[in-house]
């Protein structure tokens, strides 16, 4: 028996599925093919993780666009050869992935020809040149023990490099435990003593969803509303212009990364510069506009997320797996038309 959120990886290799709603009932029981098509609308109101297939299936469905129901990417792009209105269906599923437009990169952050070593710990990446840009999200991509965490503790300036040179301002960091973060005996306390506007408090609980709990504990919050309550903290003020989340879809149900999915974009929005050091491919895919590929005590690639993660032998080099969504795109670039 597997509980998990998102299953993405391994549905294939599942018989038998049971969904449960925000209740704790049973709300639909049976082989994955069959429950997330009689049910994935409703999986999708109440913010319960179904396949990418099935999300883009009904979303061409609503679009006029009726194609037999698909698990799998590859499924649907089978499905897409044979429907007579493949070029409606590629203006759809385009702009579904369209990126974010940017406007000129203005550097916050600079990291130039440094070697970055955890405290007191021994050097782990080598000669890395990078920099972070006002309104833009970087991913930081590598398998376990490549480095991530020692670079984004480097970025934000909580470490100093052990050779080269950092230029620009302190970030702040969300830690993956977001507990790390609470030291007050209540959710209000919390973002007040973070340097809430007087009366600006709770409006900015409600930014974050967290109006109802402001009088809890933040021990007592669920694990997604800890995480909202750690960046709630960080960006009570202007104080940080760089900012970086440390895994933040770690034990978040889909509602959850897709709430922070939109508050990234909103920070990013009002011109703070972000990182994301994540495992997630597809949650990279998604929010970041730039990623950085660590490997082999380096950075093997950075450059636009569309283009790096698309890069199977880097993606592959660095031990992790392609965006769910790679085979969709490879039939718009080469078939949609």
């Amino acid at each position: 028996m597997i509980v998990d959120h998102r299953s993405g990886r391994i549905l294939q290799l599942i018989d038998r599925i049971v969904v449960l709603d925000p209740e704790g009932q049973i709300l639909a029981e049976g082989n994955p093919d069959d429950v997330f098509h009689a049910h994935g609308d409703r999986m999708e109101a109440l913010g319960i993780w179904t396949p990418l297939a099935s999300r883009l299936v009904r979303k061409l469905a609503r679009a006029g666009i009726g194609l037999p129901h698909c698990l799998t990417i590859h499924e649907l792009c089978r499905a897409l050869d044979s429907h007579g209105h493949r070029a409606k269906a590629a203006r759809v599923l385009e702009c579904t992935f369209q990126p974010r437009a940017l406007s000129l990169a203005t550097p916050v952050v600079r990291l130039c020809r440094v070697d970055c070593a955890p405290l007191f710990g021994p050097v782990v990446l080598r000669d890395v040149s990078l920099q972070m840009n006002r309104g833009e999200v970087l991913g930081i991509l590598g398998a376990n023990g490549a480095g991530k965490t020692t670079l984004s503790q480097c970025l934000a300036g909580l470490v100093r490099p052990a050779r080269g040179m950092r230029d620009g301002p302190l970030g702040a960091i969300a830690f993956q435990n977001p507990e790390a973060h609470f030291t007050q005996a209540t959710v209000l306390a919390e973002v007040q003593k973070a340097g809430t506007a007087a009366g600006k408090d709770l409006a900015h609980l409600a930014d974050w969803g967290l109006e109802e709990q402001a009088d809890q504990h933040p021990f007592t919050l669920s694990y997604g509303q800890k995480r909202r309550l750690a960046l709630a903290i960080l960006t009570a003020t202007d104080r940080w212009p760089v900012l970086v989340l440390d895994e933040p879809t770690s034990g978040l149900d889909q509602r959850g990364a897709d709430t922070i999915a939109r508050h990234i974009a909103r920070l990013a929005q009002a011109g703070r510069a972000i990182a994301v050091v994540t495992h997630d491919m597809d949650f990279a895919f998604t929010v970041c506009d730039r990623v950085v590929v660590l490997a082999e005590g380096g950075a093997v690639s950075s450059g636009p997320a569309r283009t790096v993660l698309r890069d199977e032998a880097t993606i592959t080099r660095a031990g992790l797996a392609l965006p769910t969504v790679s085979p969709l795109l490879d039939w718009l670039e080469h078939k949609g038309c």
